[in-house]
């Protein structure tokens, strides 16, 4: 299968995980934290950021909450932190006003339930000392009890079921020339397969080159966006994943380093989720098909079946006939979206080049 646009790069082993950045100078980095309808979480997540041992490091909270609902940040905080308030609940429009307002040469990015390791900034950054680094991916692990994500415990399964579809044969990625990518060693930790599968789990131990960074912790430099664009609005679940397809058919580097960790706590209040079964599935069934038709659309139809296969069934054990036309119109409104959709404009016209042309990975640089 081949992706237009792609540039395969030949991949060597990613470099020592101590190896310094290269310069004595440590670069400025923005910590982005979307927010919404979490106020003592978030308080609590800034907290932890700020205890960060990382000499030049600035936090931008992102806020879309409404009005009246727990907006902003405790007193303690308000001077340590640069505050917006965006008016739209929409993850990447958050994200990408958060990119307007940073400075840092490093963007990373978090949510606003999370608890960082303690060396969680120096993690991502000690990478940037190699030019064909232009992300950094790191580790998520998710509390047992938590009753909102499952995903991490059901990958083994679907796993299995991906390797089914494709025969057995051997899962590569598309995205860099139909070589093995986004695995350390054996194990699969973040990966476009060669059938257009996504797979992941980000609890592998160790460093390697991968495919994609999931949101809430992830780190980029900042002349990706000025030169490939912004988080795509359009995208209301899975933003990152389509700005990683941008990232990787520019033949551009991501690294994954577990040792940036995170616990990430799935809080079951606020956020944009919502407890209504019918309106959950009508947000997921738009969300997966305009992000396969958009990226992937002469693989599209089996992808989307199957991946969504026990929630449309969920649907319509929750809703019964209702779940047809939730499931129609959200199908329709996706597909006329993503024939719309060109490549997302840079977060900010403001947000310009700094002239220097990205790094694609290939042998030199690796």
């Amino acid at each position: 299968m081949s992706f237009p646009g792609a540039k395969p790069a030949a991949l060597a082993p990613p470099a020592n995980s101590h190896e310094a950045t290269g310069s004595k100078e440590c670069p400025l980095v923005s910590v982005i934290i979307p927010t919404y309808r979490r106020r003592d979480l978030l308080c609590e997540t800034v907290r932890h950021v700020l205890r960060q041992e990382y000499p030049r490091l600035e936090v931008i909270v992102v806020d879309q909450t409404e009005p009246g609902c727990g907006q902003g940040v405790y007193v303690d905080l308000q001077d340590k932190v640069q505050y917006l308030w965006a008016a739209q609940p929409n993850l990447s429009l958050a994200r990408n006003l958060g990119i307007e307002h940073s400075q840092g040469a490093i963007l990373l990015f978090c949510d606003d339930d999370i608890v960082p390791c303690d060396n969680w900034v120096w993690a991502h950054v000690r990478h940037y000392g190699k030019p064909q680094v232009m992300a950094v991916a790191g580790s998520e692990t998710v509390p047992d009890s938590s009753l909102v994500d499952r995903s991490l415990r059901r990958a083994r399964w679907k796993r299995m079921l991906f390797r089914l579809l494709v025969l057995g044969q051997d899962i590569r990625s598309p995205l860099t020339g139909g070589q093995v990518t986004g695995r350390v060693g054996s194990r699969i930790v973040a990966q476009f397969s060669a059938s257009g599968a996504i797979l992941h789990d980000w609890t592998v131990p160790g460093t390697g080159w991968v495919d994609f960074a999931k949101g809430c912790n992830m780190s980029l430099r900042r002349e990706v966006f000025a030169q490939l664009g912004g988080f795509d609005p359009a995208c209301t679940g899975r933003e990152e994943t389509d700005l990683f397809v941008r990232i990787k058919r520019a033949g551009l580097g991501v690294l994954y380093d577990s040792s940036a960790a995170v616990l990430h706590l799935k809080a079951e209040v606020g956020g944009v989720r919502t407890w209504n079964a019918l309106a959950h599935y009508q947000r997921l069934f738009y969300y997966e098909t305009y992000f396969f038709l958009k990226n992937f659309p002469h693989l599209y139809f089996p992808l989307f079946l199957l991946r969504i296969l026990p929630e449309i069934a969920g649907c319509c054990r929750t809703g019964g006939w209702r779940a047809a036309p939730v499931f129609w119109t959200s199908f329709r409104k996706a597909a006329a979206a993503a024939r719309q959709a060109r490549q997302p404009a840079p977060a900010s016209a403001v947000l310009e080049s700094q002239g220097t042309p990205l790094t694609p990975a290939s042998d030199k640089t690796r």
